[in-house]
């Protein structure tokens, strides 16, 4: 009976630190979600600029992608060299879905 009742326990123990992973995920997201909708993403000063804009200017500089250039200081090694391959070699993975 000791047995049965530590696999018990044990089963206990892994249903509540699950909850509590599940719980602790769950606060963070909708931390982080009610954090992104409160904090607008223009300030209030620049309103009527937006409302100068087009619809289409709008749109660019919201979905604009953002790039970050590095100085390189050192040149290129002799690594792994780029080799380009076929789209198809990515796409057509059942586990690959565009968004």
């Amino acid at each position: 009976m000791t047995r049965q009742m530590a696999k018990r326990a044990t089963a206990v123990v892994v249903t509540f630190a699950l909850a509590a992973v599940v719980l602790v995920s769950s606060l963070v997201y909708l931390s982080q979600r009610a954090s992104a909708e409160s904090s607008p993403e223009k300030p209030v000063s620049q309103s009527s600029d937006l409302q100068a804009e087009s619809f289409e200017e709008q749109l660019v500089r919201k979905f604009a992608p953002i790039l970050y250039l590095e100085e390189q200081t050192k040149p290129c090694g002799s690594g792994e060299a780029f080799d380009p391959g076929p789209v198809s070699l990515v796409l057509d993975q059942p586990g690959i879905f565009l968004r």
